[in-house]
């Protein structure tokens, strides 16, 4: 959900699977250039993608879309990461 690379006058990696998880082109478009909101999570039913709530999306960057904090960023994209993964997992041995 992120684009920026810089926080706190350091670059950011932006390229993680964490940060770039897909979701569907149409649920995509109709979000625009905004940011995921809590209600547009749950209304596209993307609850198990691990997305950040707006509350924690906050802590990460600020308005901007700015990362404003590596650790609050790394954390996210480390929990969306290992949900990414059992998903493959799960989907190859069923």
């Amino acid at each position: 959900p992120f684009s920026s690379k810089f926080v706190e006058g350091k670059l950011g990696d932006i390229d993680r699977i964490g940060n770039l998880t897909l979701i569907d082109h149409e649920v995509n478009s109709k979000r625009g250039n905004q940011r995921i909101t809590d209600e547009f999570i749950q209304k596209h039913k993307l609850c198990n993608l691990a997305y950040p709530t707006e509350h924690t999306y906050n802590g990460i960057c600020n308005d901007l879309g700015d990362i404003r904090s590596l650790d609050n960023y790394n954390e996210m994209c480390g929990r969306r990461e290992r949900v990414f993964l059992d998903c493959i997992v799960d989907r190859l041995f069923s």
